[in-house]
C-alpha cells in the first residue's frame, strides 16, 4: 500500500481552487437565483455556471471518496499493527463530513437545475410570444385575424403571445406562413 496522508488531500491546490460555496443552503440558492432575470441568455449563463460547479463538486467528491477509502485501509493496517489510529480516525470523520456535505449540495443542485430549467423554458416562451406579437402587429393584423388564418381560437393565440403556452409545430409553421416570415425568426 502506498504511504498516505489524509491531510494532504485537504491542502491540495485543487480543492482550494474550487471556490465551493460552503455557506448555508439559502446563501447557495441566492448565488444561483434567476428570478430577477428577464433574459434567456442571462439565465443560460447561470445554468452553465451551475453545471460547471456541479462538475467540480463531482470531481471533488470523487477525490474525497478515494481518500476516504485509502484512509480506511491505512487505519485497518495500523490497527492490526497496534499503532495509535486516533488522529487518522479524526481525519476520516472530517472527510466523511465533507462527503456528506457535498452529497447534500448535489441533491440541492438537482432541485436548482430543475427550477432554473423551468424558468428558462418560461422565458423562452415569453420571448417567443413577444416576437410573435411584434410580427403580428407589424403586419397590422389583430389576434382574431391571425387566429382565423391558422385555425385556432383568438384565446389560443393570446396564450402564445403571453408565453402561457406554445404552438405545436404545425401551428408554428402556419403562424410563419400567415405572417409571411420564417419560423426561425419566431424561434431565434
Amino acid at each position: 500500500m502506498k504511504d498516505f496522508d489524509a491531510k494532504r488531500i485537504l491542502q491540495q491546490p485543487f480543492f482550494k481552487g474550487l471556490n465551493l460555496p460552503l455557506g448555508t443552503d439559502a446563501e447557495i440558492i441566492e448565488t444561483f437565483d434567476v428570478t430577477g432575470l428577464n433574459d434567456s441568455a442571462a439565465i443560460e449563463k447561470k445554468l452553465a455556471d451551475l453545471h460547471a460547479l456541479d462538475d467540480k463538486l463531482k470531481e471533488y467528491r470523487r477525490l474525497v471518496k478515494e481518500n476516504i477509502a485509502a484512509l480506511k485501509d491505512k487505519i485497518v493496517e495500523q490497527a492490526t499493527q497496534g499503532a495509535d489510529v486516533e488522529a487518522d480516525a479524526a481525519t476520516l470523520r472530517q472527510l466523511n463530513f465533507i462527503d456528506d456535505r457535498v452529497e447534500i449540495f448535489n441533491l440541492g443542485f438537482g432541485r436548482l437545475f430543475v427550477n432554473i430549467e423551468k424558468i428558462l423554458d418560461m422565458q423562452y416562451r415569453k420571448e417567443f410570444g413577444a416576437r410573435l406579437k411584434a410580427a403580428r402587429q407589424a403586419k397590422g393584423l389583430t389576434q382574431k385575424d391571425v387566429a382565423s388564418m391558422i385555425h385556432v381560437t383568438p384565446s389560443a393565440l393570446s396564450y402564445y403571445e403571453s408565453g402561457m403556452s406554445e404552438p405545436t409545430m404545425k401551428n408554428l409553421i402556419r403562424l410563419a406562413d400567415a405572417l409571411n416570415i420564417s419560423s426561425d425568426s419566431l424561434l431565434r
